[in-house]
């Protein structure tokens, strides 16, 4: 319910024909998609739509989830604030050269081959 007075504006139709779907409904659908990872088809039986509808609402959903980026995602942009960083992590969990965590989850990322120290 947090998220979807953010993204409304960008779901809405501007004028409701041919039983638009709600943006409510819109978010759950791209929720139970990205939650189940299940197939479209499944996902549209399940919100009671056809599934070129679904198919049309995950990447529109996506994309306004991922336009918010800037209020959510901070990364150190400075040298000084990446030096800060880097040393915050490695003095509390001995990492080395890291500057962010992304919801403590694990995500291989491979390197483009520069080391910085």
């Amino acid at each position: 319910m947090v998220l979807l007075p953010l993204i409304e504006g960008l779901l809405e139709f501007p004028i409701e024909t041919n039983q638009c779907i709600s943006p409510i409904s819109q978010l759950l659908t791209a929720l139970r998609f990205y939650a189940t990872g299940s197939h479209l088809d499944s996902i549209a039986d399940y919100m009671g739509m056809h599934s070129t509808t679904a198919v049309r609402i995950i990447p529109k959903v996506s994309r306004a989830i991922a336009s918010l980026y800037t209020r959510f995602i901070k990364l150190p942009v400075t040298e000084q604030e990446s030096s800060r960083a880097m040393r915050n992590f490695y003095d509390i969990a001995r990492f080395p050269h890291v500057i962010g965590a992304i919801d403590c989850t694990h995500v291989k990322i491979v390197s483009p081959g520069i080391i910085y120290f």
